[in-house]
């Protein structure tokens, strides 16, 4: 059986897609806003994580911390 979670730190949504090929599994992720730069993906004791980081460009003026 192969369990997927998702969790995410934002109010945006991430989808992921897992398929079985012969030996392997392929995932594919789709990140909103994120780009592929700013994308980390590490396997460890069994566990696939895939971090990414939206980076929003501020306008001058913009007071939000």
């Amino acid at each position: 059986m192969n369990l997927l979670a998702i969790e995410t730190s934002c109010d945006e949504t991430a989808a992921a897609l897992i398929a079985e090929t012969g030996d392997a599994l392929e995932v594919t992720a789709e990140l909103p806003g994120v780009d592929a730069k700013d994308v980390n993906v590490e396997f460890r004791d069994g566990m696939l994580t895939i971090r990414g980081e939206k980076k929003q460009e501020r306008k001058e003026g913009d007071n939000k911390n």
